[in-house]
């Protein structure tokens, strides 16, 4: 080897060991992400879980450690949960929405569970300081036609975001008393209902503690800036990182005026901050 003697002993220990098997890669190795295989562990191992080929090229991999090839990912859908093909069993979901089944296996899809990830989503906003004194008579779980009808009927005045409707909460008071309610799209994983709820419940608490007439920017920012914060100290990295790039001209941009805001007052700063400013 490279004109040098090494006795046997020596020369295993320059031979890369398999990230599977742990053997000495005797007859050649592959490398993926960073990782070496054996002939044997990789003709086994890497393989799409879909079609069954082999790895050749570009793939991607889901939160499960599942792999997908090039040609899968072109076939099918993205799953509109992690973004991997849906592959043949799929979980559709109507209006061109799609769940892979490990989402599918863990996504929202009970009041049950949606009433699981509010009491979460209350506890992480008291925690920020944002006290709920109003509760909510209603939590309901909707699919995505009647969900953006309700919400086109509720908020048709309103700003009308840009990537489609996760959830909307509506407030009402009249003679015979006052109303609060949160809608919440189905099929959502677990860490994008409790960001969505999170951002919902803000309004509730805006409704006591900020302007009436307050911008959308500010008032839909700030609930993004909750929501965001939210994924952050409950480490769903992913999640916040998503609503930080989000685009939208309200929701997007208000998030990133809040978390400048942040930079400069603090959490506390920020809050007292909102209550103030139209």
């Amino acid at each position: 080897m490279d004109g040098k003697i090494y006795c046997s002993k020596c020369y295993e220990s320059l031979i890369p060991r398999c990230a599977k098997c742990g053997n000495p890669c005797h007859g050649g190795y592959y490398t993926i992400e960073r990782y070496t295989y054996c002939k044997d562990c990789f003709n086994k191992y890497a393989r799409c879980d879909i079609c069954g080929s082999l790895l050749r090229g570009k793939f991607i991999r889901n939160k499960a450690g599942k792999k997908f090839c090039q040609y899968c990912i072109d076939r099918y859908t993205a799953c509109g949960n992690c973004g991997c093909p849906v592959g043949p069993e799929g979980y559709n979901l109507g209006y061109s929405r799609w769940l892979c089944p490990d989402c599918a296996s863990v996504a929202i899809f009970t009041h049950s569970q949606l009433a699981y990830v509010y009491v979460e989503a209350v506890a992480q906003l008291k925690a920020m300081g944002l006290v709920i004194i109003r509760p909510v008579d209603n939590l309901t779980i909707m699919d995505q036609k009647n969900l953006e009808m309700s919400y086109y009927n509720t908020k048709n005045k309103e700003y009308i975001p840009s990537g489609g409707v996760g959830g909307f909460y509506s407030f009402s008071s009249n003679e015979r008393g006052a109303a609060s309610r949160i809608f919440v799209l189905e099929g959502l994983s677990y860490e994008r209902a409790l960001a969505v709820i999170s951002h919902e419940l803000t309004h509730a608490w805006q409704v006591d503690n900020c302007p009436v007439d307050q911008r959308l920017l500010y008032k839909e920012g700030f609930a993004q800036w909750i929501a965001y914060k939210v994924m952050l100290n409950k480490g769903y990295i992913d999640e916040a990182n998503s609503l930080l790039s989000n685009q939208d001209s309200i929701y997007g941009e208000g998030l990133k005026f809040m978390v400048n805001v942040e930079a400069y007052y603090g959490v506390k700063g920020t809050i007292d901050y909102v209550k103030q400013i139209k």
